[in-house]
């Protein structure tokens, strides 16, 4: 018996997976390194202490725990919970361990980070989400002969696909063209787009026909537009020139409410959406030729 209790402790110590025994009254009766590194506590601290006072510091077992659920099926459960402040998600399984009657007399908790799955499963979706928003703005710019509905329907699908506090699109000249879709909660701009042109969107910066990136909070650069910023719920933005040849004829503008680190894919998606944008305002000017 000895023997048999060393070697599954030797085989879950093994385990990279953070993995513990708990009794019937969900008390900890054994853990493993890797669940004293999740919970960041020593052993002496944790045995005899129950699962929810420690991992999810309740009174209480919480509404939908699987200890209970597994104490009626008798069989193995699992969920998947995502832990925002640590920026992870875990998979949590439990086994049964049954006495000689077949009755529950604890069970086997395994804790597995699958972080690098749910990333890769977000980068999938968002990777159809973006191709999706690609394929409709270039059939908008095929079948919408109307030019301003074309820019309205194009700001919408930005902003609803990528999940955007914001997205305005603007381009001066004779008509002045200009769209903006807002989320729920931010307030539209002020006529004229000049919040735009005024705080983020100076047409010295495009020059170099460069993506303009701001994070509010984190540069001093906006300090002097800070107010502003808040008020029209922006705290991290994106701009995108828009070129005709070495023609600057407006931009692109993204933005969220919260500080948020543009990714590379952000910003190619963003390009991209840009490049089509232009091939339909060239459009336009061939048939208003």
């Amino acid at each position: 018996m000895k023997k048999s209790s060393f070697q599954w402790e030797k085989i879950f110590s093994s385990m990279p997976d953070a993995v513990t025994v708990v009794d019937r009254e969900y008390r900890f009766a054994w853990v493993n390194a890797a669940m004293e590194s999740f919970l960041g506590l020593p052993r002496d601290q944790i045995i005899g202490k129950t699962c929810y006072s420690l991992i999810h510091k309740t009174g209480e077992p919480v509404e939908g725990c699987l200890f209970r659920r597994l104490n009626e099926s008798l069989h193995r459960e699992s969920i998947e919970i995502e832990i925002p402040e640590k920026k992870t998600w875990i998979k949590v399984t439990v086994d049964p361990v049954v006495d000689a009657r077949g009755r529950l007399s604890g069970a086997i908790h395994y804790l597995s980070d699958i972080t690098p799955i749910k990333e890769a499963e977000k980068a999938t979706r968002n990777e159809i989400i973006r191709l999706g928003l690609l394929n409709r703005l270039e059939l908008q710019v095929v079948r919408e002969p109307d030019f301003d509905a074309l820019l309205k329907e194009a700001a919408r699908d930005i902003c609803e696909s990528l999940s955007l506090s914001r997205c305005a699109i603007w381009i001066p000249g004779d008509p002045e063209r200009s769209a903006e879709s807002c989320g729920q909660g931010v307030p539209p701009s002020d006529p004229g787009f000049s919040f735009y042109r005024r705080l983020a969107c100076k047409e010295e910066d495009f020059a170099s026909g460069n993506v303009v990136v701001g994070d509010v909070s984190a540069s001093s650069l906006y300090d002097d537009r800070r107010e502003e910023m808040e008020r029209f719920r922006v705290g991290a933005f994106l701009v995108v020139p828009l070129r005709i040849r070495e023609e600057w004829i407006g931009f692109l503008f993204l933005s969220r409410r919260e500080p948020h680190a543009w990714t590379d894919a952000c910003v190619a998606t963003a390009e991209t959406v840009g490049r089509t944008i232009v091939i339909a305002v060239h459009h336009s000017k061939i048939l208003r030729g």
